[in-house]
Order: structure tokens, then C-alpha cells, then sequence
């Protein structure tokens, strides 16, 4: 037999070619691992280098652009609000120290989740977080986005029972079973008995069983701007006499 043809019949050996397959493979994976591994280092190097470049990048360009890119507070607590009327200025304590906040038309205030806000809803405890531009670093800032982290203001409906009433504030203070809230009544709060009858808040009365619907203040777990009150316990059930025997 020829050589040739001795070589061709070993390539037409199935057995043949699957040795030779895996020799293939085998004898290829060391440096495919190692092709690998300096792949992922290389990587790892260039994405270092480009966090490091970033970081040089915005630090250098804050050192000479200062007013460009406006700094601020992380988190404070309001210590006073000077007015309810812009321009303002907003007491904040953060970090042992106090700050102020100079509020004026240009001021962008919200709530935490990016709701407008007003001065008005400002109150002291309250936490926030200020973005602005330092008149003074450390003493004064110039206030370009005030948001208050303790006003998620979010709809929300309460049942409770009426546990005392301030006719002269149009307050009520509301035991929900889960701790007490204050409610406050304005000229816009529509006040119904259980057949949707309006009624005056001062129908209500203590124990009487509420539904209240309106803007929940979580920080001092109040509601405000409330929307609905329902006195389940309005009107009230007169007697009915007792037939006398003939």
C-alpha cells in the first residue's frame, strides 16, 4: 500500500479523527487560558485608569470653575424659617453647625419625591438637603434647590376615633390604633355625615368615628390640606320611645 493511500484511509477512520479533535483541543487550552487571563487584567487596568481620569477630570474642573458646579449640604435639620415670604432665609443645622439658607425667586423648593414645595411647608425639625452656591463657605449658601426629605406628601385615608378637638385652630387629634394623629380643617375640607349629609366641624365630637382623607405630613404624622372627613357616627341615632302597655 502507498503511503498516500495509507494516510487517507487513516483520515477515513472515524476513531482517528476523534483522537486527533481532542489532541487539537487540549494542546490549545493552556493558551487560551492565558490569552484569557491577560484579556480580564488589561480590562480591569484600562477601567481603572478611565475612574482615575474621571475623577481628576471633575475635581480639576470644580478647582477652577467653582460657581459652575454648585455644592451644598447632604442633609440638615431646620432649625427656623425667618418668613413664610421669599425672600427668606432657612436656619439648617448639619454636622453640629448652622447654616444659612438664603431662599429668593430663583429658590427651587420640593418635596422628597420631587413634588413643588413652598416656604410654607418648611418647619422646623424638618430634614433637607440644599444645592446652591457658597456666599460664604460653610456660613452662607445661596440656594438654588431646596429639597425637604420629611414631606413625602402622599394622599393617603385614615380611620380613628376622635380622641380631643381644638374649635379655636380647627384641629383634631385622631387615635388611628397605631398612634395618634393631628388633622387640620380648612375652608376647603368637606366635612359628611354617613349619608353623605354635609355637616359643620362642630358636629364632631369626641369618640366619634372618622374617615380622613388628605395629605399626610410624615415627620410630625399629620394631615394637612385634608380633603374629607366622614363622621361615622353622624347623625346620631335618637331613641325610639317604648310603646306604653294599654
Amino acid at each position: 500500500m502507498r503511503g498516500g493511500e495509507k494516510y487517507f484511509k487513516m483520515l477515513r477512520n472515524p476513531t482517528f479523527l476523534v483522537v486527533l479533535f481532542f489532541l487539537f483541543v487540549f494542546s490549545s487550552l493552556p493558551a487560551q487560558a492565558k490569552t484569557n487571563k491577560m484579556v480580564k487584567s488589561v480590562s480591569q487596568d484600562i477601567k481603572k485608569e478611565n475612574q482615575e481620569v474621571k475623577k481628576s477630570f471633575w475635581q480639576s474642573l470644580k478647582e477652577q470653575f467653582p460657581f459652575l458646579l454648585p455644592s451644598g449640604i447632604k442633609q440638615g435639620e431646620i432649625v427656623n424659617v425667618s418668613s413664610t415670604a421669599i425672600p427668606a432665609e432657612v436656619k439648617v443645622k448639619t454636622n453640629g453647625q448652622e447654616i444659612i439658607l438664603k431662599i429668593t425667586d430663583e429658590t427651587e423648593i420640593l418635596r422628597k419625591f420631587g413634588g413643588k414645595s413652598s416656604l410654607s411647608e418648611l418647619k422646623a425639625g424638618h430634614q433637607v438637603t440644599a444645592r446652591g452656591t457658597w456666599v460664604e463657605k460653610g456660613v452662607t449658601l445661596e440656594t438654588k434647590v431646596l429639597r425637604d426629605l420629611s414631606i413625602e406628601k402622599r394622599k393617603g385615608t385614615f380611620w380613628g376615633k376622635v380622641k380631643s378637638i381644638d374649635n379655636t385652630q380647627k384641629s383634631l387629634v385622631l387615635d388611628t390604633g397605631r398612634g395618634l394623629m393631628t388633622v387640620f380643617v380648612n375652608e376647603a375640607t368637606k366635612i359628611v355625615d354617613l349619608r353623605e349629609k354635609v355637616v359643620n366641624f362642630l358636629d364632631l365630637a369626641i369618640n366619634h368615628r372618622l374617615r380622613v382623607t388628605g395629605i399626610w405630613d410624615t415627620k410630625f404624622n399629620q394631615i394637612e390640606e385634608t380633603q374629607l372627613i366622614k363622621d361615622w357616627s353622624l347623625p346620631l341615632k335618637t331613641p325610639t320611645a317604648t310603646p306604653t302597655p294599654r
